[in-house]
């Protein structure tokens, strides 16, 4: 991981900015993180309360605005409200204020396509899900709909579930021997799809993947599809060592399942989005 360089603003919060996002801590209790890409266009902004996820926006680039150091200009934006304690505060509660944040995103061509995910854990590993879904307008030139050789399992899955193209759906990994820890998977069910580990061992890493679907395959629910192959896998999967070596990118189980889906689906593995983030 570069860090470019460390900034302690007027307000006293530390910024740690790094070559592909920045990380801000406002005190011993809140924390978080952006990352943004040029080559791929997502934008996802972390927030952590005592070592907890509170909340997380995934954001999707307009295809005119891409490839134009939008991402820079983005994070640069963020650093400026988000360096203030008051603004990460409020960003951070339960109302979840966008409005300062949405106003650029419109005029800079940014969509959210999560406005928020909060959840918090208590101590027996019980989850409290607040969740809203974001339906926005289709990107547009992506959505041509071409032929696709799908199984009869496939197709069968395809009629059973309902439309949910720019929807989100979180995924909970279900952990029976885990107390206060945070995983979920993410979906739009169309072009992006990822998931979010915070092991209880290793308290201050956070773990994010996500794969990015090709415009001839979108729209047809393969995010759903891939999910379901995951969260079986991962739901088998109650060894902490386990957890850590996929954490590390190690368990080979895993990246079989991955390669098993690149290959068939259409779908590619984005290297550039794992991450292990320290916080400090």
């Amino acid at each position: 991981m570069n860090i470019s360089h460390k900034i302690i603003n007027a307000s006293g919060v530390k910024t740690v900015l790094y070559n592909w996002g920045y990380a801000v801590q406002v005190n011993k209790n809140i924390s978080g993180l952006v990352i943004s890409s040029e080559s791929i266009p997502i934008a996802i902004a972390i927030w952590r309360e005592n070592k907890k996820i509170i909340s997380v926006i995934l954001l999707y680039v307009e295809n005119n605005y891409r490839r134009k150091g939008i991402g820079s200009l983005l994070l640069k934006v963020m650093k400026m409200h988000f360096g203030n304690q008051k603004a990460i505060m409020e960003y951070s509660d339960n109302s979840y204020n966008l409005t300062i944040m949405n106003k650029f995103f419109s005029t800079n061509g940014y969509r959210p396509r999560i406005e928020a995910i909060q959840y918090c854990v208590d101590f027996i590993g019980l989850y409290n899900i607040i969740k809203n879904k974001v339906k926005c307008l289709n990107e547009p030139n992506v959505l041509i709909k071409k032929h696709c050789h799908l199984s009869n399992y496939e197709i069968e899955q395809l009629k059973k579930e309902e439309s949910t193209y720019n929807e989100l759906y979180p995924y909970f990994l279900p952990k029976t021997i885990y107390t206060n820890d945070c995983s979920f998977y993410l979906s739009d069910g169309n072009i992006v799809h990822g998931w979010c580990i915070a092991d209880n061992k290793e308290a201050n890493k956070l773990f994010i993947h996500a794969l990015f679907i090709k415009p001839q395959y979108r729209n047809k629910k393969y995010g759903l599809i891939i999910l379901k192959h995951l969260l079986h896998k991962f739901s088998m999967n109650n060894n902490v060592n386990q957890l850590a070596f996929f954490v590390n990118s190690q368990n080979r189980k895993v990246l079989s399942v991955l390669e098993l889906i690149e290959s068939r689906k259409g779908i590619k593995t984005s290297k550039s989005y794992n991450y292990i983030v320290e916080f400090n």
